[in-house]
């Protein structure tokens, strides 16, 4: 009898497993499905995020190792940024709609540390090759570049192309004093009379 009690209760949590993975394979969006994956392929696996159904859908990141779930605030600001990423990254694809719009981040891995910037970056890097899409990354850190061009090695992607705007625009890489930030005074505009 109560090995027939525990197989009916193994049998129903098969089920529901199975009803629950079926319904977030098919009714999850598009831009949370694609989210979700970047996510994990940020934090290297370690986290898992879901839709908690009991808090009004909002989003709890699974600690794979632990099994522990953490709300969006409790995560470390480098972890929330890669989700943040991700989710910016899979609606800037399902917006663009098959067109390889280019990406323009600016300072996006700031929080990161030096393994989850080199698992972004290489992200970014097979996101180039796969999908030939052009990113634009700004930084004022030069170890930044150093950073991409060794992910982008190691994904076989063309290595970034540095354009240092200081350089550029100036001449130089930069000022000696803050006396070179002002800019001359323009002449007065003319009265419309």
């Amino acid at each position: 009898e109560k090995r027939d009690e525990l197989l009916d209760a193994t049998t129903a949590t098969f089920l529901l497993d199975e009803v629950q993975r079926e319904h977030a394979t098919h009714q999850s969006p598009r831009v949370l499905k694609r989210a979700m994956e970047r996510f994990e392929a940020f934090t290297h696996q370690r986290y898992k995020l879901i839709v908690d159904p009991k808090d009004n859908g909002s989003f709890i990141a699974v600690d794979q190792e632990s099994g522990h779930g953490h709300k969006l605030s409790e995560l470390s600001d480098g972890t929330r940024a890669q989700l943040i990423l991700a989710a910016r990254l899979a609606f800037a694809e399902d917006v663009s709609h098959g067109t390889d719009l280019p990406l323009v981040l600016d300072e996006a891995l700031d929080h990161s540390d030096p393994e989850r910037f080199h698992t972004i970056a290489c992200s970014l890097a097979r996101m180039i090759v796969d999908e030939g899409r052009q990113v634009f990354y700004l930084t004022n850190d030069p170890n930044d570049v150093a950073a991409f061009r060794r992910a982008f090695e190691e994904e076989g992607c063309t290595l970034p192309n540095a354009i240092h705007l200081g350089v550029r625009h100036s001449g130089t890489a930069s000022i000696s004093d803050e006396s070179q930030l002002h800019v001359p005074e323009l002449r007065p505009v003319p009265n419309p009379d």
